[in-house]
């Protein structure tokens, strides 16, 4: 019997078959074929050859030098993700009759899964509403489709899935997102329902305290108070209980008169304003509260000093009480904990954790007795520490200010940097009881959720902002603005602690120091966000050490941040000018990317933490259709940098912050992601 192989359309027997003369000669490199997004298959097409006999082929798909499968139909793993750019490839082994030849394709990149997430929150008749959800994986370019109808007033954008507007009428509609990425991947988020309430945006109204036994002495709600400005600043903001208006400082000294996405008017601090509260307020140290609905973008270490209000006026013999009546701690390495009177929340070991100022809406307050009735009580929203009352016990005091300590002012720019929606001052005892009430009465007012996460900025002045970046415009508040796009959710405790100058080293000292940020941890998600090391490189530590001393944060027996019950995100650096520091970034980008950095930190699958630390790929991040934190040419951009080569500009933050055309690599995607894990 004659055996055959076909050819086209006809059969050669076996003994006319042309004998092998030279291994097999690869034209085409071999390719992955499908989707290169985690959880698709790999399906390898071995590309093209000549040669006969055909030649057999074996694959090794690697992971940089690692082979990871020799499967063809290998499944795309996190870990591939986590390689980075330019990570994996395959290898082909093509071999006949004389031998084999070996063919490697072009490395390439796997995406994430494609996943769309985020919680819509309740819109409110006629005000202002906006949610975009969190596009994270998948390849672009992307399309969004709604099914549902959003309720009038509203609209979907079909370029980033967003739903906008100004509600007419109350109702609640059912919506499901979806995403399409360009290999025909989908992802959805809901169906979930999109409420619009009639009733007024939380803290439209003044928070009523009836039944709390509590009686307001003063009462300031900017969204419905009488306010009088000039140039911007306010001038006057009447009290609700007609005791004591506010009024600026000095003339020009008078906060900012801002009103936020969804309608609400407030009064932005930045350093350089104050108020007054007329002299008919009369106080004592020991038997006194004071509540704020405010925001602190910056308010923690590193930041000048952070009073928020006092007892008494300067210039009108105000009292030495060591301590702004409200102000938060701003040592270096300690927390930002809230302080009364000089007593800080990081004295009461069992809630200090909860006790930190941030940069989300929240309720600060400050309740002071005699040592005999509890001391002082110190809240954020309605969690408390109880602490030890100030031994200085002064009475009849006249008068207070708003934004800065009158007993020792200092110059404009060492006051408070906050937002300010509502205050209400009480004079007189008030009880554990009254005071939890009052606390829960604001909280629930304003709707503030009960803080479970916490989202700690770390790093040097690349990520903390200088100017003409303001705290308003620094990450921390981009992150949080009420009714933003990139607002985080509101149980998302987000403090900005980077510093100006620091180093690895420095970041060390923070993360170790007693009643320091990591040791303040919340019962959800604690994740570090890091964007570090270009002033290790500036002084001339090398890449390869500036990493090691990165690893060693993160990840050393007992100290390390992830041994502190932290998560990570740590930031490829964005460039700088100057042929001498930037190609050491480039260097130290690849070594974050490499597999080898999730082994060395323990993050990679069978890790100690596995699972705790991404990228964020800051370097990666386009606008305007092009790479704008890349390369050298890049710093010299001043629409995204500062004009210094180094630092970014407000519009440059902005970017940074939602991604620009790439949302994914900022910071607001990068983060909700995690915190949806």
């Amino acid at each position: 019997m004659s055996i055959g192989i076909a050819i086209g359309l006809g059969v050669i027997p076996t003994a006319a078959r042309p004998a092998a003369t030279t291994a097999p000669v690869n034209v085409v490199k071999p390719f992955f074929e499908g989707p290169l997004t985690q959880g698709q298959s790999a399906a390898v097409n071995p590309g093209s050859w000549t040669g006969l006999p055909s030649p057999n082929f074996t694959y090794a798909i690697k992971r940089g030098a690692t082979t990871v499968s020799t499967n063809p139909a290998y499944v795309w793993t996190a870990a591939d993700v986590a390689a980075g750019a330019g990570a994996m490839t395959v290898e082909v082994d093509a071999a006949n009759d004389i031998g084999p030849t070996t063919a490697i394709s072009d490395p390439v990149t796997i995406a994430g899964p494609l996943q769309l997430s985020g919680t819509p929150g309740t819109a409110f008749v006629g005000s202002p509403y906006a949610f975009t959800p969190v596009q994270s994986g998948g390849h672009a370019p992307y399309s969004f489709a709604l099914s549902g109808t959003p309720q009038t007033g509203l609209s979907f954008d079909d370029e980033d899935g967003g739903i906008s507007g100004t509600p007419v009428a109350s109702g609640t509609a059912s919506l499901t997102i979806t995403v399409t990425d360009a290999d025909g991947l989908t992802a959805s988020l809901g169906p979930f329902n999109l409420t619009v309430s009639s009733a007024a945006s939380p803290g439209a109204d003044a928070t009523d305290l009836s039944g709390t036994g509590v009686t307001a002495a003063v009462h300031y709600h900017l969204p419905t108070a009488t306010v009088t400005t000039s140039g911007g600043r306010i001038t006057s903001i009447t009290d609700r209980m007609g005791l004591a208006n506010a009024s600026e400082g000095s003339a020009g000294v008078g906060p900012l008169d801002v009103t936020d996405d969804r309608g609400r008017r407030f009064a932005r601090f930045t350093n350089a304003e104050w108020l007054k509260i007329a002299a008919a307020l009369v106080s004592d140290t020991r038997a006194f509260a004071v509540f704020f609905v405010m925001r602190a973008p910056r308010g923690g270490p590193g930041s000048p000093a952070q009073s928020y209000f006092s007892q008494g006026v300067n210039g009108s013999t105000p009292p030495n009480t060591g301590a702004a009546t409200v102000s938060v701690a701003t040592s270096l390495k300690q927390a930002p904990f809230l302080v009364g009177n000089n007593i800080a929340a990081s004295t009461d070991a069992a809630k200090r954790a909860k006790i930190l100022v941030g940069a989300q809406m929240q309720v600060v307050g400050v309740v002071s007795r005699p040592t005999a009735n509890g001391a002082q009580r110190l809240y954020i929203n309605k969690e408390f520490a109880s602490v030890a009352q100030i031994p200085v016990s002064i009475t009849g005091i006249a008068g207070a200010e708003i934004g800065r300590f009158a007993f020792s002012p200092a110059a404009s720019g060492t006051w408070a940097e906050m937002d300010v929606y509502e205050m209400i001052i009480v004079t007189g005892l008030v009880t554990d009881a009254q005071a939890d009430a009052a606390a829960a009465k604001i909280v629930d007012n304003w709707a503030i959720p009960a803080v479970t996460d916490t989202v700690v900025i770390m790093g040097d002045s690349l990520s903390r902002g200088i100017p003409p970046v303001s705290g308003y415009q620094s990450l921390g508040a981009l992150l949080t603005n009420p009714g933003s796009p990139i607002s985080l959710p509101a149980s998302t405790r987000v403090i900005n602690i980077a510093i100006g100058g620091y180093k690895v080293a420095d970041l060390v000292l923070q993360r170790d120091a007693a009643n320091g940020m990591l040791a303040q941890t919340l019962p959800g998600k604690n994740i570090i966000v890091n964007h570090v090391l270009t002033n290790d490189l500036n002084a001339g530590t090398t890449a390869a050490a500036a990493y090691s001393a990165l690893v060693a944060f993160w990840n050393t027996t007992s100290t390390g941040a992830l041994q502190r019950g932290w998560s990570g995100l740590q930031a490829t650096n964005i460039s700088r000018s100057g042929a001498i520091v930037q190609p050491m970034i480039e260097t130290l980008r690849g070594l974050l990317r490499d597999p080898q950095y999730l082994v060395d930190t323990g993050t990679n699958t069978g890790g100690a933490f596995a699972g705790k630390m991404g990228l964020l790929e800051l370097a990666n991040i386009e606008a305007g259709g092009a790479k704008r934190f890349s390369t050298a040419a890049d710093a010299a951009n001043t629409t995204y940098y500062s004009g210094d080569g180094l630092h970014p500009s407000v519009v440059g933050v902005q970017r940074l912050a939602d991604g620009g055309d790439t949302p994914a690599n900022g910071y607001f995607a990068t983060i909700s992601a995690a915190l949806a894990a």
